[in-house]
Order: structure tokens, then sequence, then C-alpha cells
């Protein structure tokens, strides 16, 4: 078999390997092919006068393994688009396309990839080559803050989102996050009505988004708590807040497609400048792979205790910001943060308590 290979080799034609002085035999490759045609298919190398091939060997021992290799990758990777017809052909005597062996074409269904012969595969592999990826925004409110949705939206006509509609490696769908149900809150509902009405907007922001989804928490009433005057007295002043987020948090990474990230945005959070959206996703690109982006606080409020304050109360992350819900670590933190649901912990806002873990 080694014989043959190497026969094979040394008699390819010169365009291919570019060898010319390695023959082994007295045939040229236009006569082993014809000799083939006449064996009936019960040789693939006619019998010939053996030559001794450990000088050419010597001599031209790199040619001859680069030689060897190119067989090989070709014979490899030439099965992946054919199959052999029913000739009783070995295996082990398969060799490129340039030789005589008969070879019968896959069928464009078979095909295991994009070829000329199959081009709505080749198509499809375009397409998914460039599959969008897939952001939420996030825009909580709860019965308290339902009248600031709507015009929460308003900044968003002055300071666009975008500035040339759907992106072209992006696909961006708007979530509605309400800490209650709406069948038990009219205004909330009529607010929620109000900003799909705008999405629909073609002039507006909407042309910058895919889709409006609404989330419902259904956090019960008296557990709905976003008090923080009450801290000291009250365990779960901020409990609201804090089941919402986690309920949003999971919902949007159980839902199919899957999504990249969650843009967590508060209603009393406005955008400054145009193309913000764009701006954020450009950020994540650049500081990616991450589980959390965001910003620490930078007001001035704390000047006056600066010294005071707890390490991880200074550096934390305002919850305004990008989480990416399929990182292990960012989902070993809400694990924690929903065992902790009944503990002292929870009367820690959720930004502030990921801080401290």
């Amino acid at each position: 078999t080694l014989h043959k290979k190497l026969s094979f080799v040394l008699n390819t034609p010169k365009y291919w390997l570019g060898i010319t002085s390695l023959k082994t035999t007295s045939l040229t490759w236009r006569e082993n092919m014809v000799a083939y045609n006449q064996s009936s298919h019960r040789e693939l190398i006619p019998k010939r006068k053996k030559r001794p091939i450990f000088k050419p060997l010597l001599t031209n021992g790199f040619l001859l393994i680069l030689a060897l290799c190119t067989v090989f990758l070709n014979t490899s990777s030439i099965n992946k688009f054919f199959i052999y017809e029913e000739s009783g052909l070995q295996p082990a005597r398969r060799m490129h396309e340039s030789t005589v062996v008969r070879l019968r074409r896959l069928s464009n269904a078979q095909l295991p990839f994009a070829t000329t012969a199959n081009p709505a595969v080749r198509t499809n592999r375009r397409a998914q080559a460039v599959e969008k990826k897939r952001f939420a925004v996030v825009r909580t409110f709860s019965p308290n803050d339902s009248e600031k949705l709507v015009p929460s939206f308003d900044s968003w006509d002055v300071f666009p989102p975008c500035s040339s509609g759907f992106y072209s490696y992006y696909t961006i769908d708007l979530f509605l996050s309400y800490s209650q149900l709406l069948s038990s809150n009219a205004e909330a509902q009529s607010a929620v009505d109000e900003v799909i009405k705008k999405f629909t907007t073609t002039e507006g922001w909407g042309k910058c988004l895919n889709e409006v989804h609404v989330i419902e928490a259904n956090i019960e009433p008296e557990f709905d708590l976003y008090e923080p005057a009450s801290v000291q007295k009250n365990p779960l002043w901020v409990n609201g807040p804090n089941r919402q987020f986690i309920h949003s948090y999971r919902s949007i990474q159980q839902r199919n497609p899957k999504y990249e990230a969650m843009i967590a945005l508060e209603p009393d959070s406005h955008p400054r400048i145009e193309d913000w959206l764009e701006g954020l996703l450009e950020e994540v690109e650049a500081n990616a792979p991450l589980a959390i982006l965001g910003s620490k606080y930078d007001g001035h409020s704390w000047d006056s205790f600066l010294d005071a304050v707890p390490l991880a109360l200074l550096h934390h992350i305002n919850g305004n910001a990008v989480y990416n819900i399929s990182h292990p670590y960012l989902n070993l933190i809400v694990n924690e943060l929903e065992e902790e649901q009944n503990t002292i912990f929870n009367s820690i806002p959720y930004d502030y308590r990921i801080s401290q873990m």
C-alpha cells in the first residue's frame, strides 16, 4: 500500500506537486490512467518494474514528505464531499479526485456545508455568520412611579438611542418590567399602552428597537416596598426592587432565542447624548468578556463623611448597568440573592449586596 501511494505521489503531474525528478516507473501519469482504465478496477496502479527509491528519498526527503502530506490531506478532506460507488474499492485506496477512481457526488441535501453546488446552504451559512446578538433593555417601574414611565421616554425623542435604525449586528428588545400585576393597576396599564404607542411611531425612537415585551413580577403589594426612610426600622424597606431585579433577570434569561445581556434602566435615568444605546453596545464589545458593566457613584453627597463609607458601598456598581445573563459568575451571584430572600441580607439593595459579595 505504501509503495502504491508513493507511486501515485511521484507520478502526479508537475503542475500539482511541482515534482518531476522523483519518478519510480517508466510510465507517465497519463499512461498510468490508461493502464488503470484497462485493468477493470482490479488494481489501482498497474504492475511495473521496481526501481530503488531510497536514493531519491534521501536526496529529496523534504519534497517527498510534503507530497505525502498533500495526498493524505486531500484524501481526508475529499471524503466530506464524495462517497464511493459500489465498485469493490477498499477505503485504503481512496485518493484525490484527480485519479480515475469513480466517485459519486453527494446530493445537495447531504452536503455538510456550503459549496458552489449548494447555493442555498451557502446563503444560510452566510446568514449564520452574521447572526445578530440579542440584547434586552429593561425599564423597571412600580405603582409608586407609574406616572414617571411615559415621561422617561420623552428624553429618548430628544436624544434617540440610535441614528441608523436597526443595528447591523444587534437585535434590541425593550422590556417594561412592572413590579406587580398590570391588571390590578389601571394607571400602570395605561402607561404601558402609551409607551407601546410611542414605539410604533415610525419617526420616533421605536426604529432602534425590535419588539416591546411586558414583564410582571407579581410581587404582593404589602411586600412591594421601597422606603429609604425606614431603613433602620423595616428590614423589607428595599424588598420590592430586590425581588423585581431577580424576576426580570430570570425572565429574560429563560427566553428563547437567548439574549446576550440585560441593560437595566430605572425610570429616573435619562440619556444626555444621542446614539447613547449604540455607544453603550460599543462599550460592551470593548470590555467583553464581562459579568457586569456599569459605573460607580460619582456624586458629592458623601464627601463630608467619605472616610466612614464602607469600601463595598464606595465602589459598588449602580443598578443601572449591563448584566451578562449568561456569565456563570453572575449566575452564582443571582443564585445567592435568591437564597438570601428571607434573611437579613435582603435588607441591603441588590447592587450594594453584589459589591459586598
